[in-house]
Protein backbone atom coordinates (compact mmCIF):
# COMPACT_ATOMS: atom_id res chain seq x y z
CA UNK A 1 0.00 0.00 0.00
CA UNK A 2 0.82 3.60 -0.72
CA UNK A 3 2.11 5.57 2.24
CA UNK A 4 -0.54 8.12 2.94
CA UNK A 5 0.79 11.86 3.64
CA UNK A 6 -0.44 13.95 6.40
CA UNK A 7 -0.55 17.22 7.68
CA UNK A 8 1.86 18.27 10.37
CA UNK A 9 -1.35 18.89 12.49
CA UNK A 10 -1.58 15.02 11.92
CA UNK A 11 1.53 13.84 12.40
CA UNK A 12 2.35 15.40 15.55
CA UNK A 13 -0.86 13.56 17.20
CA UNK A 14 1.37 10.10 17.29
CA UNK A 15 5.09 11.83 16.40
CA UNK A 16 5.07 10.16 13.12
CA UNK A 17 3.11 9.49 9.80
CA UNK A 18 0.35 6.68 9.57
CA UNK A 19 2.19 3.84 7.12
CA UNK A 20 1.02 1.19 5.13
CA UNK A 21 -2.69 3.72 4.98
CA UNK A 22 -4.51 3.17 1.24
CA UNK A 23 -4.11 6.00 -1.26
CA UNK A 24 -5.25 8.62 -0.88
CA UNK A 25 -8.81 9.82 -2.43
CA UNK A 26 -9.67 12.93 -3.48
CA UNK A 27 -10.74 15.10 -0.60
CA UNK A 28 -8.74 13.41 1.84
CA UNK A 29 -6.92 16.85 3.28
CA UNK A 30 -10.42 17.73 3.78
CA UNK A 31 -10.55 13.99 5.84
CA UNK A 32 -7.74 14.85 7.55
CA UNK A 33 -9.71 18.99 8.58
CA UNK A 34 -12.58 17.25 9.62
CA UNK A 35 -10.36 14.46 11.76
CA UNK A 36 -8.19 17.09 13.50
CA UNK A 37 -11.27 19.37 14.28
CA UNK A 38 -12.80 16.33 15.87
CA UNK A 39 -9.44 15.22 17.76
CA UNK A 40 -9.72 19.04 18.98
CA UNK A 41 -13.03 18.39 20.74
CA UNK A 42 -12.55 14.60 21.96
CA UNK A 43 -9.21 16.18 23.61
CA UNK A 44 -11.67 18.28 25.93
CA UNK A 45 -12.83 15.15 27.40
CA UNK A 46 -16.64 16.03 28.13
CA UNK A 47 -19.96 14.22 27.11
CA UNK A 48 -20.76 17.63 25.05
CA UNK A 49 -17.33 17.72 22.99
CA UNK A 50 -17.94 13.84 22.46
CA UNK A 51 -20.88 14.81 20.88
CA UNK A 52 -19.51 17.27 18.77
CA UNK A 53 -16.49 15.28 17.96
CA UNK A 54 -18.48 12.72 16.31
CA UNK A 55 -20.26 14.67 13.08
CA UNK A 56 -16.42 15.76 12.47
CA UNK A 57 -15.50 12.03 12.75
CA UNK A 58 -17.65 10.86 10.63
CA UNK A 59 -17.34 13.38 8.06
CA UNK A 60 -13.79 12.59 7.44
CA UNK A 61 -15.04 8.85 6.42
CA UNK A 62 -17.74 10.00 4.31
CA UNK A 63 -14.32 12.09 2.65
CA UNK A 64 -12.15 8.94 2.94
CA UNK A 65 -14.09 5.60 3.95
CA UNK A 66 -10.22 3.88 4.45
CA UNK A 67 -9.62 6.25 7.48
CA UNK A 68 -8.69 3.83 9.78
CA UNK A 69 -7.94 6.63 12.51
CA UNK A 70 -11.09 7.98 12.20
CA UNK A 71 -13.07 4.89 12.69
CA UNK A 72 -10.43 4.15 15.93
CA UNK A 73 -11.78 7.98 16.94
CA UNK A 74 -14.82 7.15 17.04
CA UNK A 75 -14.82 3.18 18.64
CA UNK A 76 -12.85 5.58 21.88
CA UNK A 77 -15.52 7.95 21.69
CA UNK A 78 -18.32 5.26 22.19
CA UNK A 79 -16.37 2.82 24.25
CA UNK A 80 -15.37 5.95 26.95
CA UNK A 81 -18.66 7.38 26.81
CA UNK A 82 -19.79 4.13 27.58
CA UNK A 83 -17.59 3.57 30.13
CA UNK A 84 -17.80 7.22 31.66
CA UNK A 85 -21.87 7.01 31.83
CA UNK A 86 -22.19 9.63 29.08
CA UNK A 87 -25.76 9.17 27.01
CA UNK A 88 -24.27 10.84 23.39
CA UNK A 89 -26.16 8.91 21.07
CA UNK A 90 -30.46 8.20 20.52
CA UNK A 91 -29.39 4.30 21.23
CA UNK A 92 -28.47 4.89 24.89
CA UNK A 93 -25.94 3.01 26.03
CA UNK A 94 -26.25 -0.31 23.41
CA UNK A 95 -25.81 2.09 20.90
CA UNK A 96 -22.71 3.44 22.43
CA UNK A 97 -21.49 -0.27 22.62
CA UNK A 98 -23.02 -1.30 19.37
CA UNK A 99 -20.74 1.87 17.45
CA UNK A 100 -17.42 1.37 19.37
CA UNK A 101 -17.65 -2.70 18.56
CA UNK A 102 -18.42 -1.87 14.65
CA UNK A 103 -15.96 0.95 14.41
CA UNK A 104 -13.37 -0.70 16.53
CA UNK A 105 -13.56 -3.45 13.90
CA UNK A 106 -12.89 -1.41 10.86
CA UNK A 107 -9.63 0.47 12.60
CA UNK A 108 -8.13 -3.00 13.08
CA UNK A 109 -8.73 -3.55 9.66
CA UNK A 110 -5.11 -1.18 9.88
CA UNK A 111 -4.60 -0.83 13.56
CA UNK A 112 -3.30 2.09 15.00
CA UNK A 113 -1.82 2.24 18.91
CA UNK A 114 -5.23 4.45 19.17
CA UNK A 115 -7.24 1.25 18.05
CA UNK A 116 -5.01 -1.05 19.82
CA UNK A 117 -5.66 1.29 22.82
CA UNK A 118 -9.70 0.81 22.55
CA UNK A 119 -9.04 -2.62 22.21
CA UNK A 120 -7.21 -2.65 25.70
CA UNK A 121 -10.00 -1.24 27.27
CA UNK A 122 -12.79 -3.49 25.60
CA UNK A 123 -10.91 -6.49 26.99
CA UNK A 124 -10.28 -4.91 30.48
CA UNK A 125 -14.65 -4.21 30.20
CA UNK A 126 -14.46 -8.24 29.76
CA UNK A 127 -12.13 -8.78 32.65
CA UNK A 128 -9.70 -10.15 30.01
CA UNK A 129 -6.54 -8.37 31.46
CA UNK A 130 -3.92 -10.86 29.53
CA UNK A 131 -6.01 -9.32 26.01
CA UNK A 132 -5.69 -6.44 27.62
CA UNK A 133 -1.95 -5.95 28.29
CA UNK A 134 -1.33 -7.68 24.73
CA UNK A 135 -3.02 -5.32 22.74
CA UNK A 136 -1.04 -2.26 25.18
CA UNK A 137 1.70 -3.93 24.26
CA UNK A 138 1.20 -4.05 20.67
CA UNK A 139 0.20 -0.05 20.67
CA UNK A 140 3.38 0.70 22.28
CA UNK A 141 5.47 -1.86 19.56
CA UNK A 142 3.73 -0.53 16.93
CA UNK A 143 4.42 3.26 17.09
CA UNK A 144 6.78 4.07 20.42
CA UNK A 145 6.41 8.00 19.98
CA UNK A 146 2.45 7.70 20.50
CA UNK A 147 1.46 8.46 24.10
CA UNK A 148 -1.89 5.59 23.52
CA UNK A 149 0.04 3.05 24.02
CA UNK A 150 1.85 3.78 27.20
CA UNK A 151 -1.55 4.67 28.56
CA UNK A 152 -2.92 1.85 27.47
CA UNK A 153 -0.68 -0.01 30.01
CA UNK A 154 -0.62 1.93 32.44
CA UNK A 155 -4.05 0.99 32.52
CA UNK A 156 -3.67 -2.11 32.91
CA UNK A 157 -1.11 -2.09 35.18
CA UNK A 158 -3.13 -0.31 37.71
CA UNK A 159 -5.85 -2.59 37.27
CA UNK A 160 -3.58 -5.80 37.38
CA UNK A 161 -2.21 -4.60 40.97
CA UNK A 162 1.00 -3.29 39.52
CA UNK A 163 0.72 0.30 40.17
CA UNK A 164 4.61 1.29 40.39
CA UNK A 165 5.42 -0.52 37.29
CA UNK A 166 2.27 1.67 35.61
CA UNK A 167 4.46 4.74 36.89
CA UNK A 168 6.74 4.47 33.73
CA UNK A 169 4.61 4.22 31.26
CA UNK A 170 2.52 7.02 32.79
CA UNK A 171 5.10 9.62 32.46
CA UNK A 172 6.37 8.49 28.99
CA UNK A 173 2.35 9.51 27.97
CA UNK A 174 2.72 12.88 29.38
CA UNK A 175 6.25 13.75 27.90
CA UNK A 176 4.70 12.88 24.22
CA UNK A 177 0.90 14.10 24.54
CA UNK A 178 0.41 17.05 27.83
CA UNK A 179 -2.96 16.49 27.19
CA UNK A 180 -3.27 13.03 27.65
CA UNK A 181 -5.47 11.56 30.45
CA UNK A 182 -2.30 10.87 32.12
CA UNK A 183 -3.02 12.62 35.26
CA UNK A 184 -5.63 10.24 35.66
CA UNK A 185 -3.62 7.14 35.74
CA UNK A 186 -0.98 8.92 38.03
CA UNK A 187 -3.72 9.63 40.75
CA UNK A 188 -5.07 6.22 40.50
CA UNK A 189 -1.47 4.90 40.92
CA UNK A 190 -0.71 7.46 43.68
CA UNK A 191 -3.72 5.96 45.35
CA UNK A 192 -2.95 2.08 45.08
CA UNK A 193 0.38 3.26 46.46
CA UNK A 194 -0.78 4.68 49.26
CA UNK A 195 0.32 8.17 48.01
CA UNK A 196 -2.82 9.53 49.35
CA UNK A 197 -1.49 13.83 49.93
CA UNK A 198 -0.22 13.20 46.06
CA UNK A 199 -3.50 11.46 44.83
CA UNK A 200 -5.63 14.41 46.02
CA UNK A 201 -3.43 17.54 44.37
CA UNK A 202 -3.52 15.22 41.02
CA UNK A 203 -7.21 14.54 41.53
CA UNK A 204 -7.98 17.83 42.35
CA UNK A 205 -6.18 19.29 39.14
CA UNK A 206 -7.57 16.47 36.74
CA UNK A 207 -11.12 17.17 37.85
CA UNK A 208 -11.10 21.05 37.38
CA UNK A 209 -9.70 20.13 33.32
CA UNK A 210 -12.50 17.26 32.95
CA UNK A 211 -15.99 18.70 35.14
CA UNK A 212 -17.99 15.62 33.64
CA UNK A 213 -15.81 13.03 34.83
CA UNK A 214 -17.22 12.10 37.82
CA UNK A 215 -15.06 8.67 38.47
CA UNK A 216 -12.26 10.31 39.61
CA UNK A 217 -13.97 11.96 42.89
CA UNK A 218 -14.78 8.44 44.34
CA UNK A 219 -10.47 8.09 44.67
CA UNK A 220 -10.59 11.58 45.78
CA UNK A 221 -12.87 10.67 48.44
CA UNK A 222 -11.08 7.67 49.60
CA UNK A 223 -7.98 9.63 49.63
CA UNK A 224 -9.54 12.03 51.76
CA UNK A 225 -10.68 9.38 54.17
CA UNK A 226 -7.54 7.74 54.60
CA UNK A 227 -6.02 11.51 55.52
CA UNK A 228 -8.89 11.67 57.54
CA UNK A 229 -10.48 14.70 56.38
CA UNK A 230 -13.90 13.67 56.62
CA UNK A 231 -15.10 17.10 55.73
CA UNK A 232 -13.49 16.94 52.37
CA UNK A 233 -14.01 13.01 51.66
CA UNK A 234 -18.21 14.38 52.15
CA UNK A 235 -17.73 17.12 50.11
CA UNK A 236 -15.91 15.00 47.23
CA UNK A 237 -18.57 12.52 47.25
CA UNK A 238 -21.37 14.78 47.45
CA UNK A 239 -20.11 16.58 44.20
CA UNK A 240 -20.01 12.87 42.84
CA UNK A 241 -23.54 12.42 42.80
CA UNK A 242 -24.20 15.76 41.90
CA UNK A 243 -22.57 14.97 38.59
CA UNK A 244 -24.25 11.87 38.67
CA UNK A 245 -27.51 13.26 38.44
CA UNK A 246 -26.77 15.94 35.74
CA UNK A 247 -25.83 12.98 33.41
CA UNK A 248 -29.61 11.44 34.57
CA UNK A 249 -27.58 8.53 36.49
CA UNK A 250 -28.71 7.25 39.74
CA UNK A 251 -27.08 8.59 42.45
CA UNK A 252 -24.47 6.07 44.48
CA UNK A 253 -25.95 6.25 48.06
CA UNK A 254 -22.22 5.59 49.43
CA UNK A 255 -18.30 5.21 48.49
CA UNK A 256 -18.27 1.90 49.26
CA UNK A 257 -20.29 0.63 46.89
CA UNK A 258 -18.46 2.10 44.11
CA UNK A 259 -14.85 2.88 45.30
CA UNK A 260 -14.96 -0.96 46.74
CA UNK A 261 -16.38 -2.87 44.23
CA UNK A 262 -15.99 -1.26 41.04
CA UNK A 263 -12.89 0.46 40.85
CA UNK A 264 -10.29 -0.79 43.43
CA UNK A 265 -10.25 -3.96 41.06
CA UNK A 266 -6.98 -5.72 40.81
CA UNK A 267 -7.54 -8.08 37.95
CA UNK A 268 -8.03 -11.21 37.12
CA UNK A 269 -8.90 -13.75 40.01
CA UNK A 270 -8.80 -10.68 42.34
CA UNK A 271 -10.31 -11.62 45.91
CA UNK A 272 -13.17 -9.51 46.39
CA UNK A 273 -13.40 -9.22 49.80
CA UNK A 274 -9.56 -8.05 50.12
CA UNK A 275 -10.94 -5.19 48.10
CA UNK A 276 -14.10 -4.69 49.93
CA UNK A 277 -11.39 -4.41 52.78
CA UNK A 278 -9.20 -2.07 51.38
CA UNK A 279 -12.19 0.01 50.55
CA UNK A 280 -13.17 -0.15 54.03
CA UNK A 281 -9.98 1.18 55.44
CA UNK A 282 -10.86 4.12 52.81
CA UNK A 283 -13.87 5.12 53.39
CA UNK A 284 -14.28 3.94 56.97
CA UNK A 285 -12.95 7.07 58.21
CA UNK A 286 -15.23 9.13 55.77
CA UNK A 287 -18.42 7.82 56.94
CA UNK A 288 -17.83 5.35 60.29
CA UNK A 289 -19.16 2.14 60.97
CA UNK A 290 -22.75 2.95 60.89
CA UNK A 291 -22.76 4.37 57.10
CA UNK A 292 -21.09 0.91 55.79
CA UNK A 293 -23.63 -1.01 57.40
CA UNK A 294 -26.36 1.13 55.78
CA UNK A 295 -24.60 0.54 52.50
CA UNK A 296 -24.98 -2.59 52.58
CA UNK A 297 -28.59 -2.93 52.84
CA UNK A 298 -31.51 -2.77 50.14
CA UNK A 299 -31.68 0.71 48.96
CA UNK A 300 -34.10 2.95 47.44
CA UNK A 301 -32.72 5.36 45.27
CA UNK A 302 -34.70 8.31 43.96
CA UNK A 303 -34.30 10.12 39.86
CA UNK A 304 -36.46 12.55 38.78
CA UNK A 305 -38.94 11.84 41.78
CA UNK A 306 -39.12 7.95 40.72
CA UNK A 307 -38.68 5.13 43.29
CA UNK A 308 -36.19 2.15 42.23
CA UNK A 309 -35.25 -0.20 45.08
CA UNK A 310 -31.80 -2.11 44.09
CA UNK A 311 -31.18 -5.41 44.99
CA UNK A 312 -28.32 -6.46 47.42
CA UNK A 313 -25.32 -7.48 45.54
CA UNK A 314 -23.07 -10.34 46.30
CA UNK A 315 -20.31 -7.38 47.38
CA UNK A 316 -22.64 -6.40 49.68
CA UNK A 317 -23.17 -9.37 51.38
CA UNK A 318 -19.59 -9.79 52.15
CA UNK A 319 -19.07 -6.26 53.06
CA UNK A 320 -22.14 -6.93 55.62
CA UNK A 321 -20.29 -9.79 56.79
CA UNK A 322 -17.10 -7.77 57.27
CA UNK A 323 -18.53 -4.91 58.59
CA UNK A 324 -20.58 -6.64 61.43
CA UNK A 325 -18.24 -9.05 62.61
Amino acid sequence: MATRLLKPAIARLSLVAFLLLPPAVNGAQDADDAFLEGWERYQHYTRDNFIKAIPHFERALELDPNYARAHAALAAVYIESWWNAWLIVDGGFRGSSEGARKHLKEAMQDPTPLALRVASLMHIIAGEYDGAMAEAQRAVDLDPNDPNGYEAMARVLIRVGRPAEALDFIKRAEKLDPQSRYLLRLGVAQFHLERYEETVATMLKYSKRHTDDFQPLLYLAAAYGYLGQKQNAESAFETYNKIRVSLDRYPATSAMDQVGIYYLKDGGGANKTSRIRIAARGCGGIFGRDYLEKACRRRRTSVRGRQRTLPKTREEKQLSEFVTS
